[in-house]
């Protein structure tokens, strides 16, 4: 299991993968959990993990609409971007697969599109909830006008972010470190900011929710909760799709010329605003299974924080359940696992390893497993910060500079 690691140390890189056997009835039970429990309505679901073929539909089994997805190449020619089997979030599904898509906008790309659809004319809308899924296969360029669609959506005559009717909300980046999320004319109405440019080969969860004054974007992953990385002021804005609507995934539809490099998952649009705890319920939809809580602490941008310590913590949290034995650890090739020391509940565990040796370097990683054999991990790597304080750790979250050969 190789592991390719351009960094400058010191620094702890920390990845979060998933693969799968999570049941059905689990999935099935957190979607409609996200669809009745908080009060929000589904208007659109798309999974992207039907059959092959040219076109792919959207969930209806939520109450969302009935609408189909036309993927088209960069010449606008019928194509399948289907991904392959487990290619998408947690390896539990499918993905729409644009990680072909090799060239940086300004060149025609891949699409996914539905427009003037009668079953997208939502009225108006004054606050909504709108999540995707994605994953960046390439760095972004430095080009400020020429961002790839996330995603797209508006009344029939909207072919890209912001233009004609301007009844639309649109995610899209801004340069390899911003993306913008617009509602209406706002140029942009949030503007989020990563710490780094944004991640590489690694699943992001992002979610907007606006009540009618502000918008706030969540920023997750697939072991990772949803936390707050932007708010804005937005005031009474109202989006009219009319009777009819347009969507666009991965690409603007006038010219595709801003198309995305990687892919893209369970894309969601809900009326009405969730909290806290609707967005985190609908990530867990996708991934059952969260780590965190890692200490030493997690990189902040200030990077004060460095920790005298000789133990290795962290939470893995499942509602279906963790086994004590479904916890490993790997430092330097030694599974140290029976020296971990397990608290908690079962589905709240807390893992402690204080066996950490000063002015040591450790490769490695942490593996969980809950009863329903979903499993998620992170790649540890530690390195003392400073030879004149051999006892503290540096400790960063920085998944575009990594990457693995073999799936973890």
């Amino acid at each position: 299991m190789a592991m390719q690691r351009i960094f400058t140390p010191p620094d702890l890189q920390i990845y979060n993968r998933f693969q799968n056997l999570a049941t059905v009835a689990f999935l099935l039970g957190s979607l409609l959990c996200a669809d009745v429990c908080h009060g929000q309505t589904l208007k659109l679901r798309f999974p992207f993990d039907d059959g092959a073929g040219t076109t792919t539909a959207s969930d209806t089994s939520g109450g969302g609409a009935n609408v189909t997805l036309q993927m088209v190449n960069g010449a606008g020619v019928n194509t399948d971007f289907h991904g392959a089997a487990g290619s998408g979030v947690a390896s539990l599904s499918k993905a729409l697969d644009f990680t072909s898509n090799t060239v940086q906008p300004g060149n025609t790309g891949p699409l996914a599109s539905a427009v003037n659809q009668p079953n997208l004319g939502f009225g108006l809308v004054s606050s909504f909830t709108a999540s995707v899924w994605f994953k960046p296969d390439s760095l972004q360029a430095a080009q400020t006008s020429l961002g790839p669609r996330i995603f797209i959506l508006g009344t029939n005559g909207v072919t890209d972010d912001g233009n004609a009717t301007l009844n639309s909300i649109a995610l899209k980046y801004q340069n390899p470190n911003r993306m913008h999320f617009r509602i209406n004319a706002a140029n942009p109405t949030v503007n989020i900011v990563f710490p780094d440019s944004v991640p590489t080969n690694v699943w992001l969860f992002l979610a907007v929710t606006y009540d009618g004054a502000n918008a706030t974007v969540y920023l997750g992953s697939e072991g990772t909760a949803a936390s707050v990385i932007a708010t804005a002021a937005a005031a009474a804005q109202t989006v009219d799709f009319g009777t009819s609507g347009s969507v666009m995934i991965g690409n603007r539809v006038s010219n595709r010329q801003r198309s995305f490099d990687g892919g893209i998952d369970d894309f969601r649009f809900y009326t009405g605003a969730g909290d806290s705890n609707f967005v985190e319920t609908v990530r867990l939809a996708s991934a059952p299974l969260t780590i965190g809580n890692l200490s030493p602490r997690t990189f902040s941008s200030d990077y004060k924080l460095l920790q005298p310590t000789n133990t290795l913590s962290f939470t893995a949290s499942s509602t279906d359940g963790i086994e004590a034995s479904g916890v490993q650890l790997v430092l330097n090739g030694n599974n140290v696992s029976s020296g971990v020391v397990l608290s908690g509940s079962a589905t709240s565990r807390t893992v402690t390893y204080t066996n950490l040796e000063l002015n040591k370097i450790y490769n490695g990683y942490l593996r969980v497993a809950n009863t329903n054999g979903v499993t998620g991990g992170a790649w540890l790597f530690l390195i003392p910060s400073a030879r004149s304080q051999p006892s503290k750790w540096r400790i960063m979250i920085s998944p575009m500079v990594c990457s693995w050969t073999t799936p973890f």
